[in-house]
């Protein structure tokens, strides 16, 4: 039970963390200074990279796809259906309101702060924040979290969570390389998600409290 509190305190300051960071990027991004000026450079290093490695491009716009809309349609059910095939139906059922519900939030902010892409011209589809850092950081943070839970043995925890987070990395390169987001755009995706999924964290770690507080240590004892 103290393992579980302590680990929902934990998630609640991580939130707390991540909702600074994103204040302080949307701050940066509203203003004209030295770290927005660095977000050109970067717009236009990768620019040029397009054009000498074309190969590359290609494979990051098939890769940049798995944090679309699209790739989002595709995870939900998946993992929801692997849940369901575990009898984790409580849990199958908190994965959709999680992963669709982190949807919600894309469009008002980018609305809000109205911030062209990289070398746009006109249209009103904004860039920061990233939605494809965001949902795959929110997709990813939420398979970790129920990676740790479920599974007993450290080392495909370990394994596990590696993996998802190159898949998050990977997925921040490909926008970036591909000239559709800033380096704050990819930052304030990442921690918006990442606030979603500490706050989802923290809450479902009270929850269990109580209920699962006897199954935990029964779980976690020593096998002979």
């Amino acid at each position: 039970m103290k393992k579980l509190c302590r680990g929902s305190c934990v998630a609640l300051i991580c939130c707390l963390a991540f909702l600074s960071l994103f204040g302080t990027l949307a701050y940066i991004v509203q203003r004209q200074n030295a770290v927005t000026e660095f977000d050109g450079r970067a717009a236009d290093y990768f620019r040029e990279q397009r054009k000498h490695l074309p190969q590359v491009a290609h494979a990051l716009s098939v890769i940049t796809d798995v944090g679309s809309l699209k790739g989002v349609f595709v995870i939900a059910p998946v993992g929801a259906a692997l849940l369901l095939v575990l009898r984790k139906f409580t849990l199958s059922i908190l994965w959709l309101v999680i992963l669709l519900g982190g949807l919600l939030a894309e469009e008002p902010l980018k609305s809000f702060f109205h911030r062209p892409r990289p070398f746009a011209t006109s249209g009103t589809d904004w860039s920061f924040p990233s939605a494809h850092s965001m949902r795959i950081m929110i997709s990813c943070g939420l398979a970790g979290y129920i990676v740790v839970v479920l599974c007993k043995r450290w080392s495909l925890r370990t394994s596990a969570v590696s993996l998802l987070a190159i898949v998050v990395a990977l997925i921040g390169f490909s926008r970036l390389f591909l000239g559709k987001h800033y380096p704050t755009d990819v930052l304030g995706g990442y921690s918006v998600g990442a606030a979603w999924i500490s706050a989802w964290i923290a809450a479902l770690s009270q929850f269990r409290k109580p209920r699962d507080s006897g199954a935990t240590t029964a779980d976690t004892s020593p096998r002979r």
